[in-house]
């Protein structure tokens, strides 16, 4: 029976695993973090000692030509200093000092709706790059940029924010 049961936990969750992410970022950003997959006509990423490797530039923007992968892995986030120095970012719940907050992923699929006065309603689906966002930062901080609204518009906001493309 536990072997049973063993066998049951391990082939529900075995699909579900995906390679995990190391985010090298630029040592004392703060701010909005945006990573577009599936972009053509950037280099993919680097895979190195069992990690995806997202070098994540000054701007905070990274586009890869790499798939997004779904599924739950852990993802590791770290700063990388002038000489290449690697110090690690915590993540913890509210009041205990971390510094990854507010991640979200948007799966690139987005259904969009039209309607103009007297006609009937269009809608449409757009495929957009899927992505994953997150904010680097005291809590303090993150708080802030959330009231603030400045965070990146993701290629599923700035695919809806021209919904014409439906007509």
């Amino acid at each position: 029976m536990v072997g049973l049961a063993a066998l049951l936990v391990t082939g529900c969750t075995a699909g579900l695993q995906r390679t995990p992410d190391l985010f090298l970022i630029p040592q004392g950003y703060a701010g909005w973090i945006l990573v577009e997959y599936g972009v053509e006509g950037v280099p993919s990423l680097e895979l190195r000692n069992g990690y995806r490797v997202l070098p994540i530039p000054v701007g905070g923007i990274l586009k890869t030509s790499s798939e997004q992968q779904q599924g739950w892995a852990r993802d590791v986030y770290k700063f990388v200093d002038a000489r290449g120095k690697l110090t690690d970012l915590p993540q913890t719940g509210w009041g205990k000092g971390g510094l990854i907050w507010g991640a979200s992923v948007e799966s690139g699929k987005i259904g969009i709706s039209v309607a103009r006065e007297g006609q009937e309603a269009i809608t449409c689906d757009i495929q957009v790059s899927p992505s994953f966002k997150f904010f680097v930062g005291t809590e303090a901080q993150y708080r802030q940029a959330v009231e603030t609204d400045k965070s990146p518009a993701t290629p599923a906001q700035r695919a809806m924010q021209a919904s014409s493309r439906c007509s």
